[in-house]
């Protein structure tokens, strides 16, 4: 937020291609999340690193501004899941780890 509480702000560092952010970049979004990695046709599309507001943070491969590929879900609380992701969604062979030390693999 800016000094007037109302502007949004946000900002990218990072290479440009014919006015788009593409190649290695990172992006600090509004809400305090960012996302560092590959970037095309201002998109997050390639490997990266993804930390949401919350401290959840996911590593992996991204296509289209969505997770998409293989990556890793580590969640605040400790949980975490390793493996397929399907346009934004845990899809595929994938591992489940609780908190509690319970594991879930499988499809």
């Amino acid at each position: 937020m800016g000094d007037d509480g109302k502007t949004v702000v946000e900002r990218y560092e990072g290479t440009w291609k014919e006015g788009k952010m593409s190649g290695e970049g990172k992006y600090m979004y509004a809400d305090g999340s960012t996302y560092e990695g590959e970037w095309e046709d201002s998109q997050m599309h390639g490997k990266g690193l993804y930390i949401f507001a919350n401290g959840n943070r996911y590593k992996g491969d991204f296509e289209l501004d969505m997770k998409h590929g293989k990556g890793e879900l580590v969640y605040m609380n400790g949980e975490r899941y390793v493996g397929e992701w399907q346009r934004d969604n845990a899809e595929g062979k994938g591992r489940l780890e609780y908190v509690s030390g319970d594991i879930f693999e499988g499809y």
